[in-house]
C-alpha cells in the first residue's frame, strides 16, 4: 500500500503467492509505474518475467492507471487491484493471473482507493476511500453499502481476519477496528502511534502489524501487547506477512531493498533490490487458531497450512 508521504521514482506494487512446500519459485504480481503504468508476473528472484497487462491494453478511453493495493486470489486465479485513473478518479478491477477477462467491481467514480480486502468464499470486496468510508459489496457489484462513515480524515490500510470477522483501518494515524458487519467500531491504538500506509494482521497469532513512530509494531487485536518488529532506521512503505513461512516482509523506498526477518525482527535478510511499493501475500491459506493459541495449536496450524499448499501445489501441477 502507499503511504501519504509519496512513492519512490519507480512505484511498484507487488502481490506474492504463497509458494507450496517443495516448489522452487514464489510467483509475484506487480504493477510498475513509469513512463508506462503495467501489471507484470515473474519469479521472486526476478526471473521469469511474464505480462499481464500492458500497454496499450491497460488503458481506457486514454488513460493509464495506477494500479495499487494488489490482492491475490490464487484458487480462483484471480488478481484484484485499484486503479487511478486521474487523481480522485477510480475504480477497482480484478483480472485472471494470464492477463484475461480484465473486469470492473467499482465502476468510475471519484474517490481516492486507500485499500482493499477480498473473501473469496463469501465474494465480498471490503474498500475504503476519503470519499465513502468503509464499503463493502458483492463482486458482481450488487448489494453495495457502507459499514463505517464516511468521515473526515485519511483513511488506508484496510486488512481483516475474515475467521475472526474482525475488520481493521487507519484513520487519521489511529488503528481502528469494526466487525465485519461494520458493528462495534473502536480505537485500538491511539493516535500517538502515528500509523500510516501499510497494514496488516496474523490470523494464526492473531496480532496487527502497522508502521508508526519508530519503525513497524505489532499488537493483539485488543490493542494491548505493543511490540517493536522492524525498528527506527528501516522506515517501511509497506509490508507484508508471509502466513506459511511466519516472516515479514518490508520494502526500504531510500535504498530500493526488499528484506525480511522473523516476526519478532530477527533474522534480517535482503530479497530483492528493486524499488517496491505495494505487497500482498495470498491469504486464502489462513486457517484460525485454535482455542487457547497454545503452542501445539499453533503448530497444528502450521502443519495444516503446509498441508492445504501441498494440495493446491498439485492442483496446480495437475
Amino acid at each position: 500500500m502507499v503511504g501519504r508521504w509519496g512513492v519512490s521514482a519507480v512505484a511498484l506494487a507487488a502481490a506474492f503467492i504463497a509458494a507450496a512446500p517443495g516448489d522452487a519459485q514464489t510467483r509475484m504480481f506487480y504493477s510498475q509505474a513509469g513512463p508506462v503504468y503495467e501489471l507484470y508476473s515473474l519469479n521472486r528472484d526476478a526471473t521469469d518475467k511474464q505480462p499481464v497487462l500492458v500497454y496499450p491494453d491497460v488503458a481506457y478511453n486514454g488513460y493509464i492507471p495506477w494500479m495499487q493495493y494488489l490482492k491475490v486470489d490464487s484458487a480462483a486465479g484471480k488478481l484484484y487491484y485499484t486503479a487511478m485513473y486521474t487523481y480522485g478518479l477510480s475504480r477497482i478491477e480484478r483480472i485472471n493471473l494470464d492477463g484475461f477477462d480484465r473486469e470492473v467491481l467499482v465502476p468510475w467514480s471519484t474517490f481516492t482507493p486507500g485499500g482493499i480486502v477480498i473473501d473469496p468464499d463469501n465474494e465480498h470486496l471490503y474498500w475504503i476511500s476519503q470519499e465513502y468510508g468503509l464499503r463493502r459489496q458483492n463482486f458482481d457489484g450488487t448489494n453495495p453499502v457502507t459499514l463505517v462513515g464516511p468521515a473526515l480524515g485519511w483513511w488506508e490500510g484496510l486488512a481483516a481476519d475474515l475467521r475472526a470477522e474482525y475488520i481493521f483501518w487507519i484513520h487519521d494515524d489511529r488503528v481502528m477496528r469494526a466487525n465485519l458487519d461494520g458493528s462495534g467500531v473502536r480505537e485500538i491504538i491511539p493516535s500517538s502511534a502515528l500509523a500510516e500506509g501499510d497494514l496488516e494482521v496474523d490470523p494464526v497469532a492473531q496480532r496487527i502489524y502497522w508502521m508508526g513512530v519508530g519503525g513497524i509494531h505489532s499488537a493483539k487485536y485488543n490493542g494491548s501487547d505493543v511490540q517493536y518488529v522492524v525498528a527506527s532506521g528501516e522506515y517501511a512503505n509497506d509490508f507484508e506477512i508471509d502466513l506459511t513461512g511466519r516472516r515479514i516482509y518490508w520494502h526500504t523506498p531510500l535504498d530500493g531493498v526488499v528484506k525480511n526477518a522473523n516476526l519478532d525482527g530477527s533474522d534480517i535478510q535482503s530479497e530483492l533490490f528493486w524499488s517496491f511499493v505495494s505487497f500482498a501475500l495470498d491469504n486464502g491459506l489462513v486457517i484460525p487458531p485454535l482455542p487457547g493459541s497454545s503452542s501445539m495449536s499453533l503448530l497444528v496450524t502450521a502443519l495444516l497450512l503446509g498441508a492445504i499448499g501441498a494440495l493446491r501445489g498439485r492442483r496446480r501441477q495437475g
